[in-house]
């Protein structure tokens, strides 16, 4: 299979960009589902959600022997049809067994992704497009992440019966297939299988080996879990038991993406006169600012409340902006040349750790609403007080000023 031209490009990214508009109907909902129409106790649903999120942690090793293998579009189009086996699975399961599967199938299909999709997406560009394609994917992924929870929110505004949230399931489903067909059959995709597999072993040794990485890597989960925790806990605390509107979260969650994707490379460009470690410790701070406000929302009064979580939204914008791009550029300078995939893979086990510990943190919620974010603000200012530590122990050429967004 061979790849030809501007239409390949165009039509994987159209196909990109209708899931992403499915996930963002469907993350701001994704832990209320569990609990409004599959049945599940809170707890019992956030416990749920962080086990299979656990389980799908092997998934990103796992995809990167499959790109090896069989070659990054196949691995890509598996992974769109995990994701639509998930969302179908949650239309018709109910109790804890049939969530934990749906939700397994929906988190596994959702690390394969992001796993793949560079490669794919560098596979079907060229090598001299390569960076501009991996903009390009940023970029409609956090559009039509924004636009699917403005739509969410618009929809979740109609009522709060299981029957909308049903619809927007469906609506998640749909658009992967959709995509996954334009995919399967408009991308000319070039074989790509068997490239690099052979060096896989010794060079996770090597990058395992680098201990002050590892440091770096482990104290950037709370920043990355804060992400998390907004897209998944923030929902529940809302509408449980902050009682905001129904649409609250969909709106956030769009506001949120859309500014992101508008305003990322202007931000890391305000702070260019910021070397990276000060700019990483800052958005860290930043961060428990957020949390530390979020739980002392239960202290507003009702009629200040959508405005007052939508003000908090300028801290963690701030945050979010920066930290991102900051921190895998600080990696990528970390990395040797031929290990530098394998250590930009490595951080990305951030994000994966995130989001099984992030539905964990619903549970605490029943022992008092703001203590998932008390809790997240002190493992905020533990992992900023590290990090001085840290960068001590990286080359002063890795932690020079930000010159560039990452894509």
């Amino acid at each position: 299979m061979r790849r030809r031209g501007r239409p390949s490009r165009r039509i994987l990214l159209c196909s990109i960009t209708l899931g992403a508009v499915g996930s963002g109907l469907f993350l701001p909902i994704e832990l209320l589902y569990l609990i409004r129409v599959v049945g599940l106790a809170t707890a019992t649903a956030g416990l749920t959600m962080a086990t299979a999120a656990a389980l799908s942690l092997a998934l990103p090793a796992v995809t990167g022997a499959m790109v090896d293998r069989f070659g990054s579009a196949k691995t890509f189009l598996v992974a769109r049809c995990t994701q639509i086996v998930g969302a179908a699975g949650l239309l018709l399961v109910h109790g804890v067994v049939g969530g934990f599967f749906a939700s397994l199938f929906v988190m596994s299909g959702m690390r394969m992704f992001w796993s793949s999709v560079f490669a794919v997406v560098s596979d079907v560009v060229g090598e001299q497009d390569r960076e501009h394609g991996f903009a390009l994917t940023g970029m409609v992924e956090s559009a039509g992440v924004a636009a699917g929870g403005l739509l969410a929110g618009v929809v979740l505004s109609l009522g709060d019966s299981p029957h909308v949230y049903r619809f927007v399931v469906a609506c998640n489903a749909a658009l992967f297939m959709v995509g996954t067909l334009m995919a399967t059959r408009g991308v000319r995709w070039r074989d790509d299988g068997g490239r690099g597999a052979g060096n896989a072993r010794s060079g996770y040794r090597d990058v395992l080996r680098h201990r002050s990485f590892l440091a770096f890597v482990l104290a950037s989960v709370p920043a990355t879990m804060t992400i998390s925790l907004f897209a998944r806990v923030l929902p529940v605390y809302a509408v449980s038991w902050l009682h905001a509107p129904a649409w609250v979260p969909g709106m956030l969650l769009g506001w949120i993406t859309a500014v992101s994707a508008a305003t990322r490379g202007s931000a890391v460009k305000a702070v260019v006169t910021l070397s990276r470690s000060r700019t990483v410790f800052s958005a860290t701070s930043v961060f428990a600012v957020w949390t530390l406000a979020l739980g002392a929302a239960v202290l507003v009064p009702d009629a200040m409340l959508v405005a007052y979580l939508f003000a908090l939204t300028l801290p963690f914008l701030a945050a979010d902006l920066l930290h991102g791009p900051v921190a895998n550029a600080l990696v990528e300078s970390l990395a040797p040349g031929e290990l530098r995939g394998r250590y930009l893979a490595a951080f990305q086990y951030t994000y994966g750790v995130s989001d099984t510990l992030a539905p964990a943190f619903a549970a605490l919620l029943v022992i008092w609403p703001p203590l998932p974010w008390l809790v997240a603000t002190v493992m905020l200012l533990l992992a900023a007080a590290c990090m001085p530590a840290i960068f001590r122990r990286f080359p002063d050429t890795a932690l020079r000023r930000v010159a560039a967004p990452s894509p």
